[in-house]
């Protein structure tokens, strides 16, 4: 029995472990390279690029005779699926609100790193690339601001009009969430949506009691 014990008690931690650990996405990318990675606890899985599969020789298909058209028929109309489905995502959209919010604060973005050199021969145009690019970057940075946490930044962006100069660039950057946070977030909106169908078809009882309450009325009092 204490063997047991310590198996569950094992498996309690690691999920637990699985669950504080963040789950952190790696971003690199220079040009026509990029890298994607994922760590999940302690492990590291490569996203892109993926290794590539053995190409096949490729075998020669039988040549299959083809089948008579069937004549279409009309399908029914789906008006009435819709309205059903209608309820639902509206409850859906009202309930998306919070655990959105609770994922947003939950992620970080660190380690950002971005190298960018913009080039052109002609000084003015080099200048007007630069200041239109530092725009660019730094509206886009801050937006991401907004939305989550952001650390460790360095962002270097360099204006080059010298000839036969190549406009480049070198970015990297990591994303991590607790999957905690992601659980709550969903538990969070299935109990909301939940409760929101149940108050729905509560409010929707009500109302079909009360006509008829109201047809009986009206019939007692016509007789």
């Amino acid at each position: 029995m204490s063997v047991i014990k310590l198996i569950l008690l094992a498996m309690l931690v690691l999920l637990v472990a699985l669950m504080i650990v963040p789950t952190v996405l790696f971003v690199q990318g220079s040009g026509e390279k990029w890298l994607v990675r994922l760590r999940l606890f302690c492990f590291w899985l490569n996203i892109y690029p993926t290794e590539e599969k053995k190409k096949k020789a490729p075998q020669k298909q039988k040549t299959k005779k083809p089948a008579p058209k069937q004549a279409e028929q009309p399908q029914p109309q789906k008006k009435q699926d819709i309205k059903q489905l209608l309820p639902l995502i509206m409850d859906a959209v009202h309930n998306a609100g919070k655990p959105l919010r609770m994922i947003l604060k939950g992620f970080t973005l660190y380690q950002v790193r971005l190298d960018m050199r913009i080039c052109d021969e002609d000084p003015d145009q080099a200048a007007i690339s630069y200041g239109r690019m530092n725009g660019y970057v730094y509206g886009a940075m801050a937006t991401v601001k907004n939305m989550i946490k952001v650390k460790d930044t360095k962002i270097c962006l360099v204006s080059d009009f010298t000839p036969d100069a190549e406009s480049s660039f070198n970015v990297s950057a990591k994303l991590k969430v607790r999957p905690a946070v992601l659980l709550a977030a969903a538990a969070v909106f299935a109990f909301g949506f939940v409760r929101s169908i149940l108050k729905r078809q509560k409010t929707q009882k009500t109302q079909e009691a009360a006509a008829n309450d109201n047809d009986k009325a009206a019939g007692a009092c016509s007789a």
